[in-house]
């Protein structure tokens, strides 16, 4: 018994490295992927807290940001961005995701700090507490007998849009939407070719862009009811609301279904592994919902890879659906990314369709 179960040990083992797509899967992504978020997380070189400061006009903004700006450059603070803006502005930055607080003060070492921010964003809340510990030792320094120390203030978001989970639920309908295609539509086709049910569907009389299109329909039902059923919760526990385009949302939700169809069909176009399926799809998720700000905004990466990540389809979505959400979107807002989308699904489904193998 004991000869069998080693036997049999060697043999899977033999499997698994007689397979340099799996070996490539199981072993070097992995390293690859950890390359990429490593240097692109540890570069220190651009700042990565964007901080808003309210200013009457821009024309005010360089003596309004000048004492903090100069106290944050002597101590080496280069994580720290200071954008001076006006209160419309800093209310759209929050709402797209750009800053997560702002901060509202005469600019004096001895006065009041108004921060405004989600308690319940904790990007947000580690800015404030590493802000308010730096103006309090700040305050300290000044030699002075009169010296007031500042008084902080925390402003709550309370206007719809400007929440954490105002800033979530738009990512997470997008990235259920990328899931549902390559995961539902991709590996699903994988696993039919493994299983010779391809084979099958080929001799039969019905045309293969009817297969492929009556899987997307399908697919495309179940990501309009698991994405209906996520806002319906929101909406009524959370009180959140579309503010932009109904016939936008429809459209952007649409050509997001579309672009990652096409994208599937490509991805599962000629596989017939579950190994290598798994590994390509991981391949093109995993970035996305790490990049494409889908928890948390995009504009901490280094400005280099902000331009990248931009043209990223899970970006462009969940950027369409975040606007239409949170900025009140219409549908010449959102034209530019559905006219992306469905190009991107277009040639990638075409792509796929050129190389497709049914058996």
């Amino acid at each position: 018994m004991r000869y069998s179960l080693l036997q049999l040990t060697f043999i899977h083992l033999k499997e698994f490295v007689r397979q340099p797509a799996v070996f490539f899967w199981g072993f070097l992504f992995p390293v690859a992927m950890a390359w990429v978020l490593g240097v692109a997380f540890s570069n220190q070189s651009e700042p990565i807290h964007r901080i808003g400061i309210l200013v009457e006009s821009k024309s005010d903004s360089p003596t309004a940001v000048q004492w903090v700006q100069e106290a944050l450059d002597k101590q080496n603070q280069l994580d720290v961005e200071l954008v001076p803006m006006t209160s419309e502005e800093a209310i759209k930055a929050v709402k797209k995701g750009e800053i997560q607080l702002y901060l509202e003060n005469s600019f004096t070492a001895t006065s009041d700090w108004i921060f405004h921010f989600d308690p319940r964003n904790k990007e947000a809340e580690r800015s404030y507490l590493y802000l308010k510990s730096f103006m309090m030792d700040l305050s300290d320094q000044v030699d002075s007998p009169n010296t007031v120390r500042p008084r902080f203030t925390l402003q709550e978001f309370q206007s719809i849009g400007t929440r954490y989970i105002d800033f979530l639920v738009p990512g997470m309908i997008g990235m259920g939407i990328m899931n549902s295609c390559l995961w539902g539509m991709g590996y699903g086709l994988v696993e039919l070719r493994i299983r010779k049910l391809l084979r099958r569907m080929v001799a039969s009389p019905m045309k293969k862009w009817e297969f492929l299109f009556g899987y997307f329909l399908s697919r495309l039902a179940a990501t309009c009811l698991e994405s209906a059923f996520l806002f319906g919760f929101v909406f009524i526990y959370f009180d959140s609301t579309v503010t932009g385009s109904w016939p936008a949302l429809l459209a952007v939700f649409l050509s997001g279904n579309c672009a990652f169809a096409g994208l599937a069909v490509f991805l599962a176009s000629r596989t017939d592994n579950s190994r290598v399926g798994n590994g390509l799809i991981n391949t093109a998720t995993l970035p996305m919902m790490i990049l494409s700000g889908v928890f948390f905004s995009y504009r901490n990466f280094p400005e280099w890879c902000i331009h990248i990540i931009q043209m990223l389809p899970l970006t462009r979505l969940v950027d369409s659906l975040r606007g239409i959400f949170n900025l009140a979107y219409t549908m010449n807002d959102c034209l530019s990314s559905i006219v992306v989308m469905l190009s991107t699904g277009l040639v990638f489904s075409l792509l796929g369709l050129k190389v497709f193998r049914w058996h």
